[in-house]
């Protein structure tokens, strides 16, 4: 039972911990041209992607909903790492309790781990695996940018 929970938490946060690197990867995708990591708002990515206007909308409405979500989910992990702290800097201290809360911490961090692959996929769907490929391609080429000297 225990190497299976192990299993299974280990494979949780190897998902979780992948979503996270590729959805902040898509945020650095144009470099310091991109407004809050709406790449597909930029000009050049766009005419290089050759997205249509239709699926730069459906772009932009995928990242409001997502952005919607993620505020509540950012302000559930905060409420719960601060009941953690509360619990953890009382003067007698619940193992039990903070366990539970531990517990509770980490699943609002899978959710909000969850919520931005989400919106990875979407992207996915949207501009299809060349085009995806091709973003791959400008994040490589954008990080090497900012790692050489001027």
């Amino acid at each position: 039972m225990e190497t299976k929970m192990s299993r299974w938490r280990w494979l949780k946060s190897a998902v979780l911990f992948i979503g996270l690197l590729m959805v902040c990867w898509i945020g650095e995708v144009a470099g310091q041209e991109m407004m809050n990591g709406r790449w597909w708002n930029n000009e050049r990515v766009v005419n290089r992607l050759g997205l249509t206007t239709g699926e730069v909308a459906a772009l932009e409405t995928a990242f409001r909903n997502t952005r919607r979500n993620l505020i509540a989910l950012k302000g559930k992990v905060e409420v719960e790492q601060f009941e953690l702290e509360t619990l953890l800097e009382s003067p007698e201290l619940d193992d039990a309790a903070a366990k539970a809360q531990y517990q509770r911490l980490e699943t609002a961090r899978t959710a909000l781990g969850t919520e931005r692959f989400h919106f990875l996929l979407e992207v996915r769907r949207v501009v299809g695996l060349e085009r995806f490929r091709k973003l791959m391609q400008f994040r490589r080429l954008e990080r090497q940018r900012k790692q050489t000297p001027p």
